[in-house]
């Protein structure tokens, strides 16, 4: 971004003073029990560690000090020592913000920075609001029209809306979210009933524009239009520019359930004249985590028919094999830990037992991958050259720890709001699964 960010420093809640302990959902109980909860404690202290001892270099979310800070800060309540790992990463982050000229995305800038920091307050840090000029420079981002850049969640205006929704509680959190509800408006493409947002070929990697020289419908929620659909919907269940959003949630819903019902496997995008490449298994990409997008867009909406189609969905995705999955590593985009998170947030939102069972098998799957003494914790990330050690949280280390302690602890992952694969309940801040 161009403005700078931030002024203050980040102060802990007292140095006597222990972090208030993180809201619990009704409800909410660890997937894993016995030796397999001790195990995955153990797996949970030994990543922790490792990263504290790591260099501070990349500041972000996705792979850096914001995303370790969210690690370290679920960990006070049992680890006092947590608190300085913490804060350190937290100041490390804020402090690359204040240069000008960087990303404003949520996974690769300052929105994952004000996330955190917000997400934070009142917990690991006093509860002085410090996000006052990124919001007013983010406002400014938002007015121009057309909008510029992408609309996804990891780099464009959906990430940009998870930051306004952890924000509602201040005035300008709210005007966010709607100016971001209006950007996604305009850009959004109109096909008679149906919606979608265009990803342009230059937002493509040099094989997959080769393949779609025109660009593609991205079926990902990382990337693509379930990302929309599940802001879309937290909008309405806010009552922020739920005027607006309505009419391209609806009608982009229609189009995701039409390419979900074309095959067994949800396919990775729609390209003019190309048969469709099934989808892995995951949060990326895949029947998980739309599914997960479904469900908040269904509870924001009202929609119980969208439920129904979001429940058909993760059942589908549950009853996959692992050969058939997709799946080499642990790491939360795309690996068995992340399964194991979204199977686990479904099964807690709806009761469903067979979406319980699926979460117990991939958290089960992420223990048997762990190799003690080796990666960071215990784990690698498998990538096109091989396995390195990956301290990031979409991933790498810090998000297998992150869901390991959810399947292991009776605390709510409030964080995996991040993810759209949760939003902040009604009762406190304006919409969300709970």
């Amino acid at each position: 971004m161009s403005e700078q960010w931030g002024t203050g420093t980040l102060s802990a809640t007292g140095p006597n003073r222990p972090a208030a302990a993180p809201a619990s959902s009704l409800g909410w109980q660890p997937v894993l029990d016995g030796e397999e909860r001790t195990e995955a404690l153990t797996a949970v202290a030994e990543i922790a560690a490792a990263l504290g001892s790591l260099p501070h270099d990349d500041a972000s979310l996705a792979g850096g000090t914001a995303g370790r800070a969210v690690l370290h800060a679920r960990l006070v309540a049992d680890d006092p020592a947590q608190r300085d790992a913490a804060l350190a990463c937290l100041r490390h982050a804020a402090a690359s913000l204040r240069t000008p000229g960087g990303s404003s995305s949520l996974f690769l800038g300052a929105a994952g920075t004000g996330w955190v920091v917000t997400h934070l307050a009142g917990e690991l840090l006093d509860a002085r609001d410090r996000c006052a000029s990124l919001d007013r420079a983010l406002l400014r981002l938002l007015d121009r029209q057309p909008w510029p850049g992408r609309f996804d969640l990891v780099t464009g205006l959906v990430g940009l809306g998870v930051y306004a929704l952890e924000r509602l509680d201040v005035l300008k959190g709210t005007a966010l979210l709607e100016r971001v509800v209006r950007r996604l408006g305009e850009m959004a493409v109109r096909d008679e009933d149906e919606v979608y947002w265009w990803t342009r070929p230059q937002w493509l990697n040099e094989e997959v524009r080769t393949a779609a020289p025109s660009g593609q419908i991205d079926l990902g929620l990382a990337h693509g239009i379930p990302g929309p659909i599940a802001l879309l919907g937290a909008a309405c269940a806010a009552g922020v520019a739920s005027d607006v959003a309505r009419g391209p949630l609806e009608g982009a819903v229609a189009r995701l359930l039409r390419e979900a019902a074309n095959a067994e496997h949800l396919s990775y995008s729609w390209q003019p004249g190309r048969d469709p490449s099934p989808a892995r298994t995951a949060w990326c990409y895949g029947e998980p985590g739309v599914a997960s997008a479904l469900l908040i867009a269904a509870r924001g909406a009202g929609e119980p028919a969208w439920e129904e189609a979001a429940l058909a969905l993760a059942r589908r995705a549950a009853s996959r094999s692992l050969a058939d999955s997709g799946v080499v590593d642990a790491g939360v985009c795309h690996g068995a830990a992340g399964l194991g998170l979204i199977f686990a947030r479904l099964h807690h939102a709806t009761g469903d037992p067979v979406l319980g069972d699926a979460a117990r098998s991939w958290f089960e799957r992420t223990l048997e991958l762990r190799q003690p003494g080796t990666g960071i914790g215990g784990f690698a990330t498998e990538g096109p050259e091989g396995a390195t050690d990956d301290p990031g949280l979409l991933t790498g280390a810090t998000g297998i720890g992150l869901a390991l302690h959810a399947a292991a602890s009776d605390q709510e992952p409030t964080w995996d709001r991040i993810l759209l694969l949760s939003a902040t309940p009604v009762t406190s801040r304006g919409s969300g699964l709970t």
